[in-house]
């Protein structure tokens, strides 16, 4: 086996590890309007929570404006963000090119433990994979892995301190 094959399938272990975790998959749109609807009447969900003008932190500084819908579909969120401006690059570019509603831009893993989600930061910074997003404080900590060099899209990890969180306290819909 070769250095690089090494390393690759060393990245891909710890990719595939996080699968039974994985708990949100978040999509990119021009219309989040638009893309809330076309993905309800695919799915056949009701009305999604929107959080309108949503500010998120860049890790490097500054924020990105944002709107942002979230729905509970079985033991999967779906979300689906709108950039707005300021520091979107994150989500911009990533926005369809082929006239679809939506891309895929991430999935999240969810950290049991403060310890696993703060080993899990670690890891993707040794290898290589810049933090592009993170949310340093507050009742969830979460952080993106720019891990599109190796899989073509994000990765997202969050630890919750409080349950409530996973539906904001009943505010997300479950279909």
């Amino acid at each position: 086996m070769t250095e690089r094959n090494a390393m690759l399938e060393s990245k891909l272990g710890t990719y595939l590890k996080a699968a039974p975790n994985i708990c949100q998959i978040c999509y990119i749109t021009a219309d989040i309007d638009k893309a809330v609807a076309a993905f309800a009447a695919t799915n056949d969900t009701g009305p999604f929570h929107m959080l309108r003008h949503n500010m998120v932190p860049h890790a490097q500084g500054g924020f990105a404006e944002t709107h942002v819908a979230l729905a509970w579909i079985g033991n999967m969120q779906i979300e689906i963000i709108q950039p707005l401006g300021g520091r979107d690059e994150i989500y911009r570019d990533y926005l369809p090119k082929d006239g679809a509603d939506m891309a895929f831009h991430h999935f999240c893993v969810r950290a049991a433990t403060w310890e696993e989600f703060a080993d899990r930061k670690a890891h993707f910074q040794a290898l290589g994979c810049e933090i592009g997003f993170a949310r340093e404080s507050g009742p969830y900590r979460t952080f993106y892995a720019d891990t599109r060099k190796m899989f073509g899209h994000f990765v997202e990890y969050v630890w919750l301190e409080d349950e409530g969180m996973l539906t904001m306290n009943g505010k997300i819909p479950a279909y």
